[in-house]
C-alpha cells in the first residue's frame, strides 16, 4: 500500500463530517416551511451551495453538488486508480447530466449541468452534440456502450445498465448495492413500465446480475417471478420479496396491463424497496467505512455514506415544502 492510498484513506474518512445525519434530517424535515429548511440548512455542511431563498428544486439540486464536489475532492486525495474508481461512481452524475441535455435538444430551455472536472468519462463530447442521433454515435464510441434506439428512454436505460457494470466491475465492495439496484431496475422496467428490455442492455445488466442476461434479454415470455427472486442473491432476493408479495405479483410480464390501482400498488410497492436499498447501502458503507484496510473499502465506504445523507436531506427539504403530510411520509421513509 503506498503512502498516497493511506493519506487518501485517512482524509477519505475525515469527509464523514460533511454529513448532516439522520437526527439532523428529521429536525430539516420538520421546520414549518421550506424557506425555514433551506435558511437552516445553508448554516450546515451543505452551505457551500444552498442558500437563502432557493427554490425545492434549487436547494436539492446544490445539495447533490455538494454531495459531487465532495467526491471530486476525494479523487484529487487519491492515486489515479483510486480517482478511477471515484469516477465510476460518479457516473451517476454524467447520466443527469446527458438526460438534462437530452431535454435540451427537445426544446427544454433553462438546463443546469454538473462540474464534473476530470472525473468526467464522456461528457465534453455528449455536450457538443445537437442531436439524439449524436448522442447514440458518442454512446458507441465511449464506455457507455450503444443504446438500442434513438430514444431518449433506451439511452437512459443503457446509461443506467452500463453504469451498474462499470461499478460491479471496479467496485467489488459494492457489487451488492449494484445487484440489487439492477435487479429492481428491471422490476420497475417490465412491471411497472410493462416494456421489454433491449438486448445491449440486458447485455450489460447480466454484468451486474450474474446469470440473469438471459432473463433480462427482451422477455419474450412471462417469466415467474419467484423464479427470478430464486436467481439473486439472497439479500438482494430479500430486498425484492416483499415488493412482490405486497403487489401480488406472480410474474414479469412485458405486456402487462394493470388497473391504474393495481399499478399504484406495485409504484408504492417499488418505492419502499428503493427505500429499503438505500438503507442498507448506508448500513453497508459505515461498516466499509470503519474498515482499517488502505484501499477500495474506506473510498467506496465514505462514498456510500455522503449519497445516502444526500439523499436523505433532499427528502427532508421536500418534507418541508409539503408540510405535514410531507414529513408523515419522510417518517414512513426513515
Amino acid at each position: 500500500m503506498t503512502v498516497a492510498w493511506v493519506g487518501g484513506c485517512t482524509r477519505a474518512k475525515a469527509l464523514a463530517s460533511r454529513r448532516l445525519g439522520a437526527r439532523a434530517a428529521r429536525e430539516l424535515a420538520s421546520q414549518p416551511s421550506l424557506e425555514a429548511a433551506v435558511a437552516s440548512l445553508s448554516a450546515s455542511p451543505y452551505g457551500r451551495g444552498v442558500h437563502a431563498g432557493q427554490s425545492l428544486e434549487d436547494a436539492q439540486r446544490a445539495v447533490a453538488e455538494t454531495l459531487l464536489w465532495n467526491l471530486r475532492v476525494l479523487a484529487g486525495w487519491l492515486p489515479g486508480e483510486g480517482a478511477d474508481m471515484v469516477r465510476a461512481l460518479v457516473g451517476w452524475f454524467e447520466i443527469a447530466n446527458i438526460d438534462e441535455h437530452l431535454q435540451a435538444l427537445g426544446g427544454v430551455d433553462d438546463r443546469t449541468y454538473f462540474a464534473l472536472g476530470g472525473l468526467a468519462t464522456a461528457w465534453p463530447r455528449f455536450a457538443a452534440t445537437r442531436s439524439i442521433a449524436q448522442v447514440r454515435r458518442v454512446m458507441e464510441t465511449s464506455r457507455w456502450g450503444d443504446a438500442a434506439e434513438d430514444t431518449p428512454w433506451s439511452i437512459h436505460l443503457q446509461l443506467q445498465a452500463s453504469w451498474a457494470a462499470r461499478v460491479y466491475d471496479k467496485l467489488p465492495p459494492a457489487r451488492p448495492w449494484v445487484t440489487a439496484a439492477a435487479a429492481s431496475l428491471v422490476s420497475r422496467v417490465t412491471l411497472l413500465e410493462g416494456r421489454r428490455i433491449p438486448s445491449a442492455v440486458a447485455a450489460a445488466l447480466g454484468r451486474a446480475l450474474p446469470g440473469l442476461d438471459v432473463v433480462a434479454a427482451a422477455f419474450p415470455e412471462p417469466m415467474d417471478y419467484p423464479t427470478f427472486l430464486a436467481r439473486l442473491p439472497a439479500q438482494t432476493r430479500e430486498l425484492l420479496r416483499e415488493t412482490a408479495e405486497t403487489a401480488g405479483v406472480s410474474a414479469l410480464r412485458p405486456d402487462r396491463a394493470d388497473s391504474p390501482g393495481e399499478l399504484e400498488t406495485l409504484a408504492g410497492s417499488l418505492w419502499r424497496t428503493e427505500v429499503r436499498w438505500w438503507s442498507r447501502m448506508e448500513r453497508d458503507a459505515f461498516a466499509l467505512l470503519r474498515s482499517s484496510v488502505f484501499g477500495v473499502e474506506p473510498i467506496v465506504g465514505i462514498a456510500g455514506v455522503l449519497a445516502a445523507d444526500a439523499w436523505r436531506v433532499r427528502a427532508a427539504l421536500a418534507a418541508a415544502a409539503y408540510g405535514t403530510a410531507g414529513l408523515e411520509t419522510f417518517d414512513a421513509m426513515a
